[in-house]
């Protein structure tokens, strides 16, 4: 009996997002207390991946680069904003501006987005994201190695604006506020452009270009998240 709710107590421990804090020597000897070998076999298959949660690639998994500052958005936050976007997202031409993961992209293009071009700074985390592309025959999709201000800056003649920005950039650099405002005074949105930010909670919606509408936002503990319509 001890051990059958050790072991249930333990399977929920895999299912915090922070056990990877947790040394080899903690499970290993968990495992053994427990004589279960498949305990510690399926800790160390957790890979950097996360799950498409919705649309044609629904279950399906994407793998991302272990680097500084990456964070993927949470599945929870992701089911949340594409339940916002479930009347926006089919035939939309997207950005996704500080792409990291690729997580917003591959959702959008798994629910019906028409085109996707995702822009990432970071060498490895672009060529991964090419890849799972590659992995998924999408033919929908642009990557761009380069930043979010010389994306910005080289696109300032564009036939068509996004119908929908994500902007997710790295917490704690200050990022977020100057491309907000470059990118209102870029051709890249249009009135009804849909943009998506998430942020440290901290932020002060008062900085960001005045004809940005908030009409969703949500909180967790960590992070704030919204969407904005242009006007």
């Amino acid at each position: 009996m001890i051990e059958k709710q050790a072991y249930q107590y333990y399977i929920v421990l895999l299912s915090i997002s922070n056990l990877k804090k947790l040394s080899l020597t903690s499970i290993d000897s968990l495992a053994m207390h427990l004589n279960k070998k498949k305990i510690r076999k399926h800790f160390k298959s957790q890979d950097n991946t996360i799950r498409i949660i919705g649309g044609e690639w629904r279950g399906r998994k994407v793998k991302f680069a272990s680097e500084k500052g990456l964070r993927p958005t949470l599945d929870r936050v992701r089911e949340t904003l594409f339940n916002w976007l479930q009347a926006d997202i089919n035939q939309a031409n997207c950005l996704d501006l500080f792409s990291g993961s690729g997580a917003l992209s591959f959702e959008a293009l798994s629910r019906g987005a028409k085109q996707v071009d995702i822009v990432e700074i970071n060498s490895t985390s672009a060529q991964l994201i090419r890849d799972n592309l590659a992995k998924f025959n999408c033919q929908h999709a642009n990557v761009f190695l380069q930043s979010a201000q010389e994306f910005i800056k080289q696109q300032t003649v564009k036939s068509q604006a996004y119908d929908i920005v994500f902007l997710d950039p790295p917490f704690n650099q200050a990022l977020l506020v100057p491309i907000c405002l470059s990118l209102d005074n870029s051709s890249l949105i249009q009135t009804n452009t849909i943009i998506y930010i998430e942020s440290e909670v901290q932020l002060d919606i008062g900085k960001l270009p005045e004809n940005w509408q908030c009409y969703r936002e949500k909180q967790t503990k960590n992070l704030s998240y919204y969407l904005f319509i242009c006007q």
